[in-house]
């Protein structure tokens, strides 16, 4: 495996996770508790005046 191949894996996993956080977020919550906990910790840094654990219906 080249490193571009890796690269595109490792890409495609961070997408998956990125989606996952976005569009079911009490569901990846329950499967991953410390990684959404540091998503949520990073997002609200990053963008302080918007509430990521609120649902958008």
């Amino acid at each position: 495996m080249n490193a571009n191949q890796l690269l595109s894996v490792v890409g495609a996993a961070a997408d998956t996770s990125v989606v996952c956080f976005a569009e079911a977020s009490s569901e990846f919550e329950e499967s991953h508790p410390q990684l959404s906990a540091m998503m949520h910790e990073t997002y609200a840094q990053a963008w302080p005046d918007v509430d990521f654990r609120r649902e958008v219906v």
